[in-house]
């Protein structure tokens, strides 16, 4: 239902609407679906469905025809030139930190931190290590 209001949604506007991904739910419905909507500023006009919709509605498979709620996650990604570009970073130009390898043991989670040095840009996240794991 959500999908078919923006689907329906972008249609309106004139907009190219593409069903890319979609799985169907255990019982009905969709329970996962991906849509890429093309055209002028549609990044703009999308950017701020981002986040958790709440769904209230009478169920078709209710015989008590009693309202039921359902949530719906919602994520605008915009797609940046038509994929052709291929980024290249020398080796040499990399920056990596991570924890000595005596304390890798120990903790549950280390944090890994990647720079690129000629741009300066920085990306960290945490690398989750299991212990029975460590000790392969």
């Amino acid at each position: 239902m959500v999908m078919e209001m923006y689907k329906s949604w972008a249609q309106r506007r004139g907009y190219g609407v593409t069903v890319v991904d979609e799985m169907p739910g255990e019982m009905a419905g969709i329970k996962l679906a991906t849509i890429k909507v093309v055209g002028e500023y549609t990044f703009g006009y999308a950017k701020s469905e981002v986040g958790v919709h709440r769904l209230v509605r009478i169920s078709p498979f209710d015989s008590g025809k009693r309202w039921h709620t359902s949530f719906a996650a919602v994520a605008v990604i915009p797609i940046i030139g038509d994929g052709s570009t291929c980024v290249q970073i020398n080796e040499s130009d990399l920056l990596s930190v991570a924890a000595p390898p005596q304390n890798m043991a120990q903790a549950m989670s280390q944090p890994v931190s990647m720079a690129t040095l000629p741009q300066n840009i920085e990306e960290e996240m945490a690398v989750n290590l299991r212990k029975s794991n460590s000790f392969d």
